[in-house]
């Protein structure tokens, strides 16, 4: 009679099922780990065996190791559960639409891609057929680069696919037509006719648009219908236009496309009239393609009170520009989102012009910068007049090199603001000093209760800088290490260190933060022939967290 015991060691594994506990005797415990062991080298032997061997293959002829073993009944191996290995159709589309992200706008010395991916999906198994169909948005972003013959079946094909799904359309013809591109169709204006007429057929599904014209305005686009109601969904128009169009056309498809009431987002561009925008109705936008003054900006902005993003590109003033006054500011109640791109131009006079309680991200980028007016002040004020609720959570900085401030003293004021004790991504593209480092150090709480504290609550540190300085690696192990256990989730770095890429302190730095922080290090390079640069890789620390056992 067989006991239950011995039933219960012989039962082989059902899949997704674990088995309980069985007390075993040592014989069996034993004679079942050399039966696994056996197991193991047998599988392994079979995966070093060149299967296309006639001798070699299992089917033909048994190995060395089979005629060592003594006879045995094969035992079934346990098979992956299928939640794990087969996902369901819905969270097969879902990947698929979160992995298949496509950008094709390519280079213009390459051919233009056509978006395949989510073709290729449905060539796989009549499984992931299924999942790829059955996802109408996997199908309703259509990009366009360079109109030729082969974006005509496919723009049919994607427009098939995505059934009633809101389209997200790009099309961009090739720049300067008159020079010639080895990649680029003869008849791309006849294509570009085409591929707008089947566009044009699903205007009511217009979600978002971005098209870039370099030829004569497309009578396919002229044609599209003036009714408010034609196309319901349009909420984002990005149009660049060129000298070939009109004016008369110009203001025919701003129109169009412009007078539009689910119309919120617009990207302005140097070819845009600006006379049919609805700035009222508006929440984003971006005027980074051309750039102006303040003086015209605050007075857009004062028309726009419903934005919630913004993206801007100030320009100098003309010498004769009338001030600005302060009093005469512009509330954006619901602006949640501010991007500065500064030209030769400081972003006091803005900042002095807006109050924004609501304010939660800034991004300053200056380039050439005099640095005429105190920036951190205003931006110290700005925060201080937006009421107790504007506190920032995300702020970016980036600067071109100089040596005014070898003490970063004009960066840190940025940092000193009380409202920005409430950072939970801070990003510095500046030229970096110790200071910085030691300002971001977090004091311990055995150090008692005057010691500095700055920005406690940080998730995400991206420090930058790309003079070729050589920053102390101790002092960038001491910010590191004092913020593990806190709320900081990913650090970025990109500089150079002394030590370069065998500095002592590195592997230490990687070692610490094993399993605690998404820890990145890129060396730039410098003029230090002994160096390398790139993304550092750290070496495991004998009996460390990163030896390979």
């Amino acid at each position: 009679m067989v006991s239950s015991q011995s039933r219960a060691s012989s039962r082989p594994l059902r899949r997704g099922i674990v088995p309980r506990r069985v007390e075993r005797s040592p014989s069996a415990l034993y004679e079942q780990t050399r039966l696994m062991r056996c197991l193991a080298r047998r599988r392994r032997l079979h995966l070093a065996l060149p299967y296309d061997a006639p001798d070699s293959h299992p089917a033909n002829n048994r190995n060395a190791m089979d005629r060592r073993l003594p006879p045995r009944r094969p035992v079934p191996h346990p098979r992956p559960a299928d939640g794990a290995h087969r996902p369901t159709p819905d969270v097969l589309a879902e990947i698929f639409q979160r992995c298949l992200r496509f950008d094709g706008l390519g280079a213009l010395n390459q051919p233009a891609a056509l978006p395949l991916e989510a073709l290729a999906l449905s060539h796989v198994s009549s499984r992931w057929r299924s999942a790829a169909f059955s996802q109408p948005a996997l199908w309703s972003s259509i990009w366009v680069d360079r109109p030729r013959a082969a974006h005509i079946p496919m723009v049919e094909t994607w427009l098939e696919r995505s059934q009633q799904n809101p389209l997200l359309l790009y099309l961009r013809q090739t720049p300067d037509p008159g020079t010639p591109h080895p990649f680029t169709s003869p008849n791309e204006a006849e294509f570009t006719e085409r591929v707008l007429e089947l566009f044009g057929a699903q205007f009511h599904r217009w979600r978002r648009v971005t098209f870039f014209f370099t030829r004569h305005a497309p009578q396919a686009l002229l044609r599209l219908p003036t009714i408010p109601n034609s196309a319901p969904l349009l909420q984002h128009v990005h149009l660049v236009a060129n000298e070939h169009w009109s004016d008369a056309d110009k203001h025919k498809v701003e129109r169009i496309l412009h007078a539009r009431p689910s119309l919120i987002s617009i990207t302005l561009h140097a070819s845009t009239t600006q006379k049919s925008i609805p700035w009222i109705q508006l929440t984003e936008l971006d005027t980074n393609q051309m750039g102006c003054a303040v003086v015209h900006y605050v007075a857009v902005l004062r028309l726009c009170r419903s934005l919630t993003r913004v993206e801007l590109r100030i320009l100098p003033d003309a010498p004769d520009a009338p001030f600005i006054r302060p009093s005469l500011r512009a509330a954006l109640p619901k602006l949640e989102s501010l991007t500065v791109h500064l030209d030769h131009a400081d972003v006091a006079p803005l900042l002095d012009c807006l109050v924004a309680p609501a304010l939660k991200s800034l991004v300053l980028r200056y380039r050439r910068a005099f640095r005429q007016s105190n920036d951190p002040h205003a931006l110290h004020l700005l925060l201080q007049r937006s009421g107790a609720g504007c506190i920032l959570r995300r702020f970016c900085l980036a600067d071109t090199p100089r040596t005014r401030e070898p003490d970063s003293g004009y960066y840190l004021a940025f940092l000193q603001s009380p409202q920005m004790v409430g950072l939970t991504e801070l990003s510095l593209n500046v030229e970096l000093s110790d200071a910085i480092m030691r300002f971001l150090t977090l004091g311990a709480p055995e150090d008692g209760p005057g010691t500095p504290r700055f920005l406690p609550a940080l998730e995400t540190i991206a420090l930058s800088d790309l003079t070729g300085e050589h920053h102390d690696d101790l002092e960038l192990y001491r910010m590191v290490v004092s913020r593990l256990g806190r709320p900081l989730r990913s650090a970025y770095f990109h500089l150079c260190l002394k030590g370069h890429s065998s500095s002592p302190v590195l592997p230490l730095l990687f070692e610490r933060c094993w399993e605690k922080l998404d820890l990145r290090v890129y060396l730039a390079p410098c003029d230090d022939a002994h160096s390398s640069s790139g993304w550092y890789k750290a070496e495991p620390i004998p009996g460390g967290y990163l030896t390979d056992a």
